[in-house]
């Protein structure tokens, strides 16, 4: 219970604090502290003025114009508060991220300099990852310039992935489709900034609006956003970076002599494999076609079923890469602008050119059927050189393609070849003959090219990963290659020369190149590495 005496007191001084209260009134009509600091701030403490910016533009882009990432690189601590404010907002996955820090330093032992460097994904004036999905889950917004992924389109082929030159899309597993930075549009469509620029503490992270024309034409032949980053010609990025530091100190990224093999991409590996080895029988039944008579259909028949067989289960094999596998049926739809696209289209028609050489082979001709899968090969080989990685040149991938063709094609050939009785007459050992003469000769020059191919400079990284991480499949494709080349060369030598030979030996070497050309796949994937940034955001 309150005490009287304090209801008194309280009462008897209501007449003395009126003036008070009255004159505290007449300061508030007059100038509030808010706006008194303001003023102050504006005129006498410019120095300051960078800590009361907007983060974020207060207006739309215009026509030609675009938001972009502004980062000073001179503010930014590497406390990777982003990092964890974008992975709460957005509720991303263990291991998935979206923005990520890492560092540069100085390739000069005496002049000491670290810099951090946060990044995230750049909306870039030309995506890589919008004109390579095939089934057009990317768009880019036609007011902010944004690149936002519709994840109710996506099908997890993951090939944006390749398609990005710094791996900014990230395959979330139990989602089974590809997630990655749309700048927390829903955010700028309120007002607010994004999950990294607001949770940065040094406000090194705002958002600014770009001319795109200014971003293209500022480009060279050698820009790059940050030294060790890719080119900034094959895509645009428009992300701006600022620093104070000196222009003639030589930065490297910190993480330069850290090389991670990428993924293998099993399914992937099968579906080239299995399509190359069918289209190489198609070819040997062509030629043989062309250089000679027709050949008995007691071989001509199980090779063109087998060759076919294999051609379907490959293309099987590749359904199994997919996230979603029921959403495949719509990997047409990019055909405009997407290599993945124009394959699967093309390999759709050889699907139907072999059912129609097995069907009607007095209408469609294994030269036909070779010629459509020629095409399908090529399609694959314009989808790796377009994703511009330097492991995957239009020369190499071409090279290894075509070698697999020949290589594998006639392995699986020559297989059917000796289970049919057409291998014990004179003309069919002099097939098998020159069938195996062409296999030891392809994989021979392959593997030369391959070991050519590694001494380019570009390539240091690649032969470190196959010093030592991916030293077994290394010795697997090389020895594999080289015994049952050498073997190859010996059965085919003393079958043209009339000398009986077991077929121990030739089996023995077709298992032999079948196991180089596996191990020879999987370093197709695992070497392709890409430029990404320092610190990378892949997981």
């Amino acid at each position: 219970m309150i005490p009287r005496t304090s209801t008194s007191v309280a009462t008897g001084d209501t007449d003395r604090l009126g003036p008070w209260i009255k004159r505290l009134l007449a300061e508030e009509q007059t100038v509030a502290p808010v706006a008194q600091f303001a003023y102050e701030s504006w005129q006498g403490l410019n120095a300051q003025e960078r800590y009361y910016r907007n983060l974020i533009p207060l207006t739309a882009p215009e026509p030609g114009q675009q938001f972009a990432f502004e980062v000073d690189l001179d503010q930014c601590s590497g406390c990777k508060a982003c990092v964890t404010a974008c992975h709460r907002l957005n509720g991303l996955a263990d291991g998935e991220v979206w923005r990520s820090v890492g560092q540069l330093m100085s390739a000069e032992p005496s002049r000491g300099f670290i810099q951090t460097v946060t990044t995230a994904c750049h909306h870039c004036v030309d995506p890589g990852c919008l004109t390579g999905c095939p089934v057009l889950a990317y768009e880019k917004d036609s007011v902010t310039g944004i690149v936002r992924h519709l994840d109710d389109q996506c099908i997890g082929c993951q090939y944006c992935v390749l398609k990005c030159p710094y791996e900014v899309p990230q395959y979330n597993k139990d989602l089974g489709i590809v997630r990655k930075c749309d700048m927390c549009h829903d955010r700028l469509s309120e007002g607010e900034a994004p999950a990294c620029v607001q949770g940065c503490p040094n406000a090194a992270i705002q958002i600014r609006i770009v001319d795109q024309a200014t971003i293209a034409n500022g480009i060279g032949p050698e820009t790059r956003l940050v030294p060790g980053a890719a080119l900034s010609s094959v895509t645009r990025p428009s992300t701006v970076y600022l620093s104070t530091r000196e222009d003639n100190l030589a930065l490297v990224p910190a993480d330069e002599d850290s090389v991670v093999p990428e993924k293998t991409h099993w399914p992937l590996v099968w579906m080239l494999l299995l399509t190359q080895g069918s289209v190489g029988v198609w070819g040997f039944l062509a030629l043989a076609h062309l250089v000679s008579e027709p050949l008995p259909s007691g071989f001509w028949k199980p090779a063109a079923v087998f060759a076919s067989m294999i051609g379907f289960t490959g293309l099987a094999a590749s359904i199994l890469h997919l996230g979603k596998p029921t959403r495949a049926w719509r990997a047409f739809l990019g055909w405009r602008r997407s290599w993945l696209s124009r394959e699967i289209i093309v390999f759709g028609g050889y699907a139907s050119a072999c059912t129609g050489s097995l069907v009607m082979p007095e209408h469609v001709s294994p030269l036909f059927v070779f010629g459509v899968g020629i095409a399908a090969v090529g399609a694959s080989v314009m989808v790796y050189v377009d994703t511009g990685r330097p492991w995957w040149r239009l020369g190499t991938v071409a090279a290894r393609f075509l070698g697999t063709v020949v290589s594998l094609g006639g392995v699986i050939c020559l297989t059917v070849l000796l289970c049919t009785e057409f291998a014990f007459e004179a003309g069919g050992r002099q097939l098998a003959g020159t069938m195996a003469f062409g296999v030891a000769l392809a994989a021979c020059v392959k593997i030369v090219c391959e070991r050519l191919v590694l001494r380019q400079p570009v390539h240091a990284s690649a032969r470190t990963l196959i010093r030592y991480q991916l030293a077994g499949a290394a010795r697997c494709r090389v020895w594999g290659g080289l015994l049952g080349m050498v073997a190859l060369f010996v059965w085919s030598g003393a079958v043209r020369s009339g000398y009986p030979m077991g077929n121990v030996l030739l089996f023995s070497a077709l298992g032999a190149v079948f196991a180089s050309e596996i191990a020879e796949r999987v370093l197709f994937f695992r070497l392709a590495l890409a430029l990404s940034m320092p610190g990378g955001i892949r997981t």
